[in-house]
């Protein structure tokens, strides 16, 4: 569910939060099954991300593939841009046991792959990713911050 965060006035748009919480399994299955962090807006619409934040507790450290990625992309059936990316280096500190860790996605510029944009934002994990480890107890609380806006509509 999206919160609405702030309104600019008349006709400007407003950034709007949405959570997500992943348990241990859901974790361990970013590279099969890509979480929904924010859906699809309707025709003619798309969600612009602002930023994402992930925050995790883990209690149990996973061990994380070499080449791993984890993504914040359009899902849309074929091209999926990529928005935000954390490389391997940063998933290895998200996904090591103690204390609460945090990291901030900044979103890149894509190019829009269809003029009706209707996908939804999710999450996934770019490579193989986690390839053991992990606890019951593991969470990872994902922000999105984002605005969906009308695209504009040009016929020729």
């Amino acid at each position: 569910m999206a919160t609405t965060l702030g309104y600019t006035g008349a006709g400007q748009p407003q950034i709007l939060m949405s959570t997500v919480q992943l348990a241990q399994a859901d974790i361990s299955g970013l590279f099969t099954t890509p979480v929904v962090l924010v859906p699809a807006p309707g025709p003619y619409n798309f969600n612009r991300l602002v930023r994402c934040e992930i925050q995790t507790r883990i209690v149990t450290s996973w061990v994380v593939g070499a080449s791993a990625t984890l993504d914040v992309y359009y899902a849309d059936g074929t091209l999926n841009p990529v928005l935000a990316s954390i490389p391997t280096a940063d998933i290895t500190i998200l996904c090591t046991a103690g204390s609460v860790r945090f990291a901030t996605l900044l979103t890149k510029n894509v190019a829009l792959a269809t003029a009706d944009n209707n996908k939804p934002i999710q999450l996934r994990m770019g490579t193989a990713g986690m390839t053991s480890g992990g606890n019951a107890a593991d969470l990872m609380l994902v922000r999105t911050y984002y605005i969906s806006e009308p695209l504009i509509r040009v016929t020729f």
